[in-house]
């Protein structure tokens, strides 16, 4: 992002706890979150044609969240429009161009990498195994050894070492 763009976000920022602007075809919001400069990017990363797969709801936690660690990004659905948010809290002062250029091109490039995922998540979708006593979506089977790991990411981070 330019420096211009970067003056044109902080200016709605003037007025508004939110910025919208695009960034390498991507639509990126920056708000406010709650905390002294707090704040967070979030664009998405995935729309379900119809409904988002069972194999990736499975694989979120009861708040409707996805997270590989503790800190730092992670997905959440929005069931409303059957879309899949890609969310990067950061700390920052407003105002200050380089660190929200760094925070910005690390997201943009992280926003790409899952959208390639969710991508090839739904187009695995459809792919079935079939046992003597049920057939099920591999991608779900998937999803829930996703769950699974994430619970127990979540205890190991949890423990003292």
């Amino acid at each position: 992002m330019s420096y211009q763009g970067f003056l044109i976000a902080m200016s709605q920022l003037a007025c508004k706890q939110k910025a919208c602007f695009v960034v390498q075809g991507q639509r990126i919001v920056l708000e406010e979150a709650e905390g002294e400069n707090r704040w967070n990017f979030s664009t998405v990363v995935f729309r379900a044609e119809q409904e988002i797969p069972d194999a990736l709801l499975s694989s979120l936690s009861p708040q409707g969240k996805f997270r590989w660690q503790a800190q730092g990004p992670y997905l959440k659905i929005d069931t409303d429009d059957q879309s899949v948010h890609l969310i990067y809290p950061v700390e920052m002062e407003k105002g200050k161009f380089l660190p929200f250029r760094a925070y910005l091109t690390t997201f943009v490039s992280a926003a790409d990498e899952w959208r390639e995922t969710l991508r090839d998540f739904e187009e695995k979708e459809c792919v079935y195994v079939t046992s003597r006593y049920k057939s099920f979506s591999l991608m779900g089977l998937i999803g829930s050894m996703l769950a699974w790991m994430r619970s127990a990411a979540e205890v190991l981070s949890e423990s003292v070492f």
